[in-house]
């Protein structure tokens, strides 16, 4: 079965999902991963077509070691990057927001004053968040665009694109530094 005859309507906005959480993890911690197209079966036991961005590692590094707030913030990106491009509300933060409550859980001695900052973070529908997204939504959507243009080659050239790799870790970094938004987190 071709990616046409599985592909969501949605698939756009979730590129632009995986797209704010790899913008984020450059800015925050000039780190990168790949982002990946795979199926699913959904609860009917369809297909359905995803992205992920593949920071499995980077995360399980940073979660206990990283600043409480960066880790909330590249968790919640993807979800501010839907409300930023699509004013919508994310169908996909569930699974981001449990991370956030396991960080929560795994680092309960952290610094009170951290975790009070994040918590309000989290609270208040997270602002500082949506201004990182708002920053940089040239890099967040060059990004997404990229992706989206790599499949749709991928498809017009019958490629099976089941758990590949659409665009590549050392792709996304340099599609970020070459937008005109680029700066550090402040």
């Amino acid at each position: 079965m071709s990616v046409d005859d599985r592909l969501p309507i949605h698939l756009e906005r979730v590129l632009y999902h995986e797209a704010g959480h790899a913008v984020a993890v450059l800015v925050l911690w000039d780190d990168t991963a790949d982002i990946v197209l795979h199926f699913r079966a959904n609860s009917d036991g369809e297909d359905v077509l995803e992205a992920s961005y593949h920071a499995k590692d980077i995360l399980n590094d940073k979660m206990l070691t990283a600043p409480l707030m960066d880790v909330v913030q590249v968790l919640a990106a993807g979800k501010q990057a839907e409300r930023h491009f699509f004013d919508i509300e994310s169908e996909g933060f569930g699974t981001d927001k449990s991370k956030i409550d396991q960080v929560f859980r795994l680092r309960q001695r952290a610094d009170e004053e951290l975790r009070t900052a994040a918590r309000a973070e989290m609270e208040n529908d997270y602002p500082k968040t949506l201004k990182l997204v708002q920053r940089h939504h040239k890099a967040i959507s060059a990004i997404a665009r990229d992706a989206l243009k790599e499949l749709d080659v991928r498809e017009a050239n019958n490629e099976n694109t089941e758990g590949a790799v659409i665009l590549p870790a050392e792709r996304v970094r340099q599609i970020f530094c070459d937008s005109s938004d680029w700066q550090r987190a402040e």
